[in-house]
């Protein structure tokens, strides 16, 4: 059975993110076999109780205002650099997701309307 850990409610207290990771004993065997072991971020929508789900997840963070919602994605290769990792920006209100590629770092600004 995954594990959900770390919940953290957006800004408006409308969404809720967890991190899920593989059972106990799913991360013991994949670490004694030197593999990755895989993380999802979960978003709720909590007045409707609809879930996103992202698989190979590095960090995700709201933006402040809670007007987006960001994912930050492990490169596909273990050889790849950080930088080659793939960003997913969802937009709360509209619905939409946006993909960056190539990013190593991200921030939103304090006010939560960039990204950098």
């Amino acid at each position: 059975m995954p594990c959900g850990s770390s919940p953290e409610f957006s800004d408006d207290s409308k969404w809720l993110d967890c991190l899920i990771r593989p059972s106990y004993e799913e991360i013991d065997k994949l670490r004694k076999e030197n593999k990755a072991v895989p993380q999802k971020v979960q978003l709720m929508k909590l007045a409707t109780g609809e879930i996103f789900l992202w698989e190979n997840a590095a960090s995700f963070s709201f933006s402040p205002g809670s007007g987006f919602f960001a994912v930050k994605k492990n490169p596909a290769s273990s050889e790849a650099p950080a930088a080659a990792a793939n960003l997913i920006v969802r937009n709360l209100s509209e619905g939409s997701d946006e993909l960056i590629g190539s990013v190593g770092e991200f921030c939103f600004n304090k006010q939560g309307t960039g990204l950098a």
